[in-house]
Order: structure tokens, then C-alpha cells, then sequence
């Protein structure tokens, strides 16, 4: 049996199984404390100075964002003038030209494509060339890509102005990589010589 007590007070219980009077606290509203922080007390206004200074490292962060976003859409806009050429041209498309900096899309990847060119054509002459640098490139599709490169080489000990132009087929397929031809353009037979 329970019942309230004599007093009025709502708080206090009395039951018979335990004989004991317990207090039953009615839930207070706590008031806001300035929480502690490495022994400083923290007050509303300073957090939200912190809310403050946290939305503008977030605005900073999304100026940032927006840069690599004009990056990813120059780059997209190169590659559909790319994919227009490729269509106009009939299946093929200057991925690099000297003279048109828009059509320096596969830089890196072209670099290795003339080295493994040159490394061929010193395997075969007998001669140690580098790259000097590119002059074109055409990529042609066809159940892969083929690269016909032009580009200038010279030997480690000559001057820029010694170096030779070669011009190289590279098939790029999906299981390897397979040089066509390298030849020296200079050299290269013209051809009004071959009609008769």
C-alpha cells in the first residue's frame, strides 16, 4: 500500500513492503553552464565567435573546390573539342600539336609511348637518342589506338640544333603496346619515286 504524506508534499512516498521513505526529485531544468575547456570557461558568445570562424574555413574550403571544378571543366571542354575533331576527321584526332596548346590532352602518356619509339629505334640502329621534344601527334581508333608521332631526337653529347626529326606508328591494343615503324623523316623516301 502507498499514500502520500501528511504534509502535503507530493514528493514523499511511503510504501509498506520496505518500510522505508524514499524522495522521488521531480526532474529539474538544468541552466546553461559555461562548460570548461582545459581549465578556461567557455561562454555562448565565444562558441559562437568558433561557429563563426568554422563557416568561413568551410567557405574557404568550398572556394577551393569550386578551382578544381573550373580545372575538371576545362579539361572536359579539351576532351569534347577533342571528341569533335575525332569526329570530323573521320576516327582521328591531333592529341598534340607545338603550335595549339588545347591539344596537349595525353602529355604524360604520349611521353612514354615516344620513348618506348626511341628505345626501338636504338635497339635496331645501334645509336643512343633522347627526346628532344614533340612536334605532333594523331591518334587513330581503330580496336584500339594507333599513334603517329613526330618528334625530335639528338644523341646525349650534340647540340639542339644537331638533332634529327623522326616519325613513328605506335598500335596501342588491349593486351600490349607494339611499334609499327620509326624512321628518319628527313631521310624518308618521297613519293613521287614510287610512280612510274
Amino acid at each position: 500500500m502507498t499514500c502520500a504524506g501528511s504534509r502535503g508534499d507530493d514528493n514523499m512516498k511511503v510504501s509498506e513492503s520496505h518500510g522505508k521513505e524514499s524522495k522521488e526529485k521531480k526532474p529539474k531544468t538544468k541552466k546553461p553552464k559555461l562548460q570548461s575547456k582545459n581549465g578556461i570557461r567557455v561562454s555562448e558568445k565565444s562558441k559562437r565567435k568558433k561557429k563563426r570562424k568554422s563557416l568561413k574555413t568551410e567557405t574557404r574550403v568550398s572556394k577551393i573546390e569550386t578551382e578544381e571544378e573550373k580545372m575538371e571543366r576545362k579539361r572536359k571542354r579539351r576532351i569534347a573539342i577533342l571528341k569533335e575533331r575525332e569526329v570530323i576527321a573521320g576516327g582521328t584526332a591531333v592529341v598534340f600539336d607545338r603550335d595549339d596548346p588545347d591539344t596537349c590532352i595525353l602529355g604524360g602518356y604520349l611521353r612514354k609511348l615516344v620513348n618506348l619509339a626511341i628505345n626501338f629505334y636504338n635497339e635496331k640502329n645501334s645509336t643512343n637518342y633522347h627526346l628532344v621534344h614533340m612536334i605532333k601527334a594523331i591518334q587513330s581508333l581503330c580496336q584500339g589506338s594507333v599513334f603517329s608521332m613526330t618528334f625530335t631526337v639528338k644523341r646525349p653529347d650534340e647540340d639542339d640544333s644537331d638533332a634529327i626529326t623522326l616519325d613513328a606508328e605506335v598500335y596501342r591494343g588491349i593486351p600490349d603496346t607494339v611499334v609499327h615503324f620509326v624512321r628518319v623523316l628527313d631521310d624518308a623516301p618521297s613519293l613521287s619515286s614510287l610512280t612510274t
